[in-house]
């Protein structure tokens, strides 16, 4: 296997099942219908269903610019949970050991929503979650949050970002998730000026370029502007 294969998938071209209609604007409800097919196919031809998902997964970065303010939105309000279950999956060995834990009766899996949590005492916790729309609690003697970083919650105004979003040297994305950049990762803040000389990688550029979350994901994305920053750095500073 070539040493570049990895970059070279993600690089690759968008599979022509995923173009929008001819002279139509893509949408989410058209990336949906054609990733569904391709994955019944996939299945059809004794394929994991992962294949079809992952063709998608690879070139998202590609796909997703494609898509308005508006259609950004509904697929995070609407599709994001069902995204995130496919594109993150969990390692063989994690499984080993979380497979014997549920078939003990040590862990089990909710599905609910976390409306507040309330300190009872200094050793107990009392969750308020919503399930199927009824109000439940639970006390509970520890509580971790594993949900990640939130690309769309408050910044504090004393960290980098607060500071740079008071400058107006950072601006937030459209779709509501992390901030504005251009194709060469420059942040694009307030009257659309992009300093040269700083870039954005990562779960910060998700609102622009979808899919930056994954190390590989970064890796390519950090791959694709070094050549443009190289240049950017040798070249002499303005007067």
């Amino acid at each position: 296997m070539a040493p570049t294969w990895l970059i070279d998938r993600i690089n690759g071209p968008v599979p022509a099942y995923l173009a929008a209609p001819a002279g139509q604007p893509q949408t989410v409800r058209h990336l949906l219908r054609a990733v569904r097919r391709r994955i019944d196919q996939a299945i059809a031809a004794g394929q994991p269903w992962q294949a079809g998902f992952d063709e998608l997964r690879d070139v998202v970065w590609q796909v997703w610019p494609q898509l308005d303010d508006a259609q950004k939105r509904r697929f995070i309000r609407q599709l994001r949970v069902w995204y995130d279950v496919a594109r993150f999956r969990m390692p063989p060995q994690t499984a080993d050991i979380l497979e014997p834990a549920i078939a003990r009766g040590q862990l089990r899996f909710v599905a609910q929503s976390l409306q507040r949590i309330e300190v009872l005492d200094e050793q107990r916790l009392r969750l308020h979650v919503s399930r199927r729309g009824e109000a439940l609690h639970e006390d509970v003697a520890g509580f971790i949050n594993c949900t990640g970083l939130d690309m769309g919650g408050p910044i504090d105004p004393r960290s980098l970002p607060g500071r740079l979003l008071e400058q107006g040297v950072l601006v937030r994305d459209g779709s509501g998730f992390g901030y504005r950049v251009d194709a060469r990762c420059r942040p694009i803040g307030q009257a659309d000026r992009t300093p040269d000389r700083l870039r954005l990688i990562g779960p910060i550029t998700a609102g622009v370029f979808g899919d930056t979350l994954g190390a590989m994901f970064i890796a390519v994305q950090v791959h694709r502007l070094l050549p443009d920053l190289f240049e950017t750095l040798q070249a002499p500073s303005p007067p």
